[in-house]
């Protein structure tokens, strides 16, 4: 049996599908199937010791981006992207029919299913016992986890260092920055935090690993996140979070997803353009106080732990069909 596996070269939508991968090697060995060949196809591995790990081969195509703000320069890199993401097209039809040559034949009319987003099984669950001291924290302070994604919001950054101050008077934060962008935090939180007797309730991280997430989701009581996959993952860690979507201009999608999360009353919502520090300090309030509790339930009440093993399931029974 062969699975393809692709998506963007984000973390929203590569860890996902190593969710689903691993879903997909354990349901084969719990059934006695054939272990699957699985592929990633996509520009670039991301993280080869996923990929490894998981049995999962990586194929290389081609592909362009849209730039959705409009300027000359991003006008002229959109039309050169045309060219790159054709190429890329014909290039996995052609490795696709390489690895699955009679694919074409299995493609029947649309069917979904609510399933949720998969989420990996080294995350699911925070690490609660030994958090708080894994970032040299007190149990008695809240904590605040900032997630800048897997490159970091710069945006947010900027907002967290402006209320940085105010924060660390109150809370403790774990700030997840980017790697390209820690050394510019940290100068820039060494000089906000020059005066302040609480320098040490600040942690700055570039990357979070497996064991740091569990850890900080483990110390966090509320969540600052943008609107991607993330979303899930914190559902399933049952926190109360304030979510600051992406602006519409750059992503269509997150402000959508942003508000359909916080209409299960998980979490709030905060647009940029009214990303103030005092509007930031006073939701975060909220979320660790009087709707800490409402919130947490949310959140797991929103939850699909069972999301990566659904998909799984479903690609396996279409697998073994087709190979009868």
């Amino acid at each position: 049996m062969k699975i393809i596996l692709t998506g963007g070269g984000s973390a929203g939508h590569f860890y996902p599908l190593i969710a689903v991968a691993q879903k997909l090697n354990e349901l084969a060995k719990e059934n006695r199937l054939l272990k699957p060949e699985l592929y990633y196809m996509s520009t670039d591995p991301f993280d080869e010791n996923l990929l490894y790990e998981n049995s999962i081969t990586f194929i290389k195509v081609s592909a362009g981006k849209i730039r959705r703000e409009k300027s000359l320069p991003n006008l002229i890199l959109n039309f050169g992207d045309l060219f790159s993401t054709f190429l890329g097209v014909l290039s996995a039809i052609w490795k696709l029919f390489v690895i699955y040559p009679d694919a074409a034949s299995y493609f029947k009319p649309e069917k979904t299913a609510y399933t949720g987003n998969p989420i990996r099984k080294e995350i699911e669950d925070p690490q609660v016992s030994g958090s708080h001291e894994y970032f040299k924290f007190s149990k008695d302070i809240p904590t605040v986890f900032v997630i800048g994604g897997s490159q970091g919001a710069r945006f947010i950054n900027s907002a967290i260092m402006d209320a940085l101050p105010e924060l660390v008077k109150r809370y403790q934060v774990i700030h997840q920055t980017g790697v390209n962008n820690l050394s510019v935090i940290q100068e820039t939180s060494a000089v906000v935090l020059l005066n302040s007797q609480h320098k040490e309730r600040y942690v700055a991280i570039p990357y979070l690993n497996a064991l740091t997430l569990r850890m900080a989701a483990g110390a966090a009581d509320v969540i600052v996140s943008r609107a991607g996959s993330t979303i899930f993952e914190i559902a399933s860690w049952g926190r109360a979070s304030i979510i600051i979507p992406i602006p519409e201009a750059t992503s269509h999608d997150q402000k959508t997803n942003a508000y359909s999360y916080a209409r299960s009353c998980a979490a709030f919502v905060i647009e940029e353009k009214n990303l103030a520090p005092g509007i930031l300090l006073a939701e975060i309030e909220r979320a660790t106080t009087a709707e800490k509790e409402k919130m947490q339930l949310a959140a797991k009440n929103f939850s699909r732990r069972d999301s990566a093993r659904l998909i799984a399931e479903e690609l396996i029974a279409i697998g073994l069909q087709h190979e009868r």
